[in-house]
């Protein structure tokens, strides 16, 4: 299996398009999943707009109201390669 290194660009493109996705399924807009998730609705849309990568509650904020699992939400494929520094 060939392994990357993402960048932070990456992350932020993959998790967008996934909350994107999730969003449609389950019938969200930007202000409904914010008021379900407990969060502003202008953070909701820097996700959506790859402004800002979300922190680790707002990832279980929005999978319980998303009502998915994280696996889900930010699903990045293949391991992700550690870059190794020599010493």
């Amino acid at each position: 299996m060939d392994l990357r290194p993402y960048s932070k660009e990456d992350y932020m493109d993959i998790f967008a398009d996934n909350l994107a996705d999730l969003m449609e399924k389950r019938g969200f807009d930007d202000i409904s999943l914010a008021k379900e998730a407990h969060m502003k609705s202008t953070t909701i849309l820097g996700y959506k707009n790859r402004r800002t990568l979300p922190t680790i509650k707002s990832i279980v904020n929005l999978t319980h109201a998303l009502g998915c699992s994280i696996e889900e939400l930010i699903d990045f494929g293949a391991p992700i390669k550690r870059e190794r520094t020599e010493c």
